[in-house]
């Protein structure tokens, strides 16, 4: 009879942190290919939360503020930016759907509605092209003004 490989540990609790780190009851997942693996395949489990979906094997995730993150930006302002999110995926960024909340909490949207935050390194680029206007910041991108206030 052939053996069922179990990739989840049953008593597990994974944890997305706010940062973008995973988490096994606690403990830091270290290991990039897990982790890239964990952000590949992270849905939406149908009842408003969250899960890891891995052939036949499911574990639910607890997401501490966002399930996906902008890990750093292609492109430039002068044209516009690729978001690349954790786990390898990549899309172009909405600059109307970015959102700004202090300290340092940058989210935008994605194509299927889900919201991304930008870790540090993403965060940084795009506040090259940031710039005040009558005490508000904006973000110019491809000629156009995007207010984050």
């Amino acid at each position: 009879m052939a053996q069922v490989r179990t990739f989840f540990i049953d008593e597990e609790e994974l944890l997305l942190d706010r940062n973008g780190i995973w988490r096994s009851n606690g403990v830091e997942v270290a290991h990039d290919s897990t982790t890239d693996a964990f952000h590949r395949f992270l849905e939406p489990d149908g009842s408003g939360g969250w899960r890891i979906k891995i052939g036949p094997e499911t574990k639910s995730v607890k997401i501490e503020d966002t399930p996906r993150f902008v890990t750093t930006l292609e492109g430039g302002a002068e044209k516009g930016f690729t978001l690349v999110l954790a786990g390898g995926k990549r899309e172009a960024l909405d600059p109307a759907t970015l959102a700004y909340q202090a300290p340092d909490r940058l989210t935008c949207k994605l194509r299927d509605g889900t919201t991304a935050r930008f870790l540090r390194r993403a965060y940084y680029e795009i506040t090259k092209s940031l710039e005040k206007d009558g005490g508000k910041h904006v973000v110019v991108i491809a000629g156009k003004r995007y207010p984050l206030d």
